[in-house]
């Protein structure tokens, strides 16, 4: 078999001397091992239509159970890791394909990687696991305001959003200016409330 065994011979004035060396691959090691390699991670929970969304390497998700996908030398064992602590382990397709999901886990930071017996080890692959959902605190400058009078509204996030904007917020009883981002804060967003006239009280939500 060319792929386990060595030929060689030496020749000299004294004669030829041949050697042959036999020996074994290991199990789906084959002669080109591939280096094995996180491509995504992806976030299952609370999705718009229960789909998935990928998790950036550094980034935050409430999914206690991601799914990592990567690629590596098919037929050899991937073994995921969170630091120290193995996850779990899974074997590459045949196509060098392979994808885990991992059991349940803690709220906090983590930095997984995923290793074969021929490839080595991956880069950290880094995330938060964070389940708390976000709040909105709303302020007002002004008790009460007259019909022809205006108040500012202070609105102040749990946590930093990419995309805050007047369409989640309900307004009755007049209108929202529009929202303008602190540029001290990035947590405070302020607006300019302006009654409408009508009997009604104003709310803001």
């Amino acid at each position: 078999d060319s792929d386990t065994q060595i030929d060689g011979s030496v020749t000299t004035s004294a004669g030829t001397a041949n050697a042959v060396q036999n020996y074994a691959l290991g199990e789906g090691a084959g002669p080109n091992p591939v280096k094995p390699a996180i491509t995504e991670v992806t976030d299952n929970a609370g999705n718009p239509g229960g789909g998935t969304a990928p998790v950036t390497n550094g980034g935050d998700t409430n999914d206690t159970t991601p799914t990592f996908k990567g690629t590596g030398t098919p037929g050899e064992v991937v073994t995921i890791k969170d630091g120290d602590k193995i996850v779990g382990s899974t074997t590459v397709n045949p196509d060098g394909s392979w994808n885990y999901t991992a059991p349940e886990q803690a709220t906090g930071p983590h930095s997984y990687t995923a290793s074969t017996p021929s490839g080595g080890t991956t880069a950290p692959f880094t995330l938060n696991v964070d389940t708390t959902p976000p709040t909105i605190a709303v302020t007002i400058d002004k008790t009460s305001i007259g019909s022809d009078e205006m108040a500012q509204l202070t609105f102040t996030l749990s946590e930093a959003s990419s995309d805050f904007s007047n369409s989640d917020i309900t307004v009755t009883g007049g209108k929202l200016g529009t929202l303008v981002q602190s540029s001290t804060n990035p947590l405070v967003y302020t607006a300019v409330f302006t009654p409408d006239g009508s009997a009604a009280a104003g709310t803001v939500r």
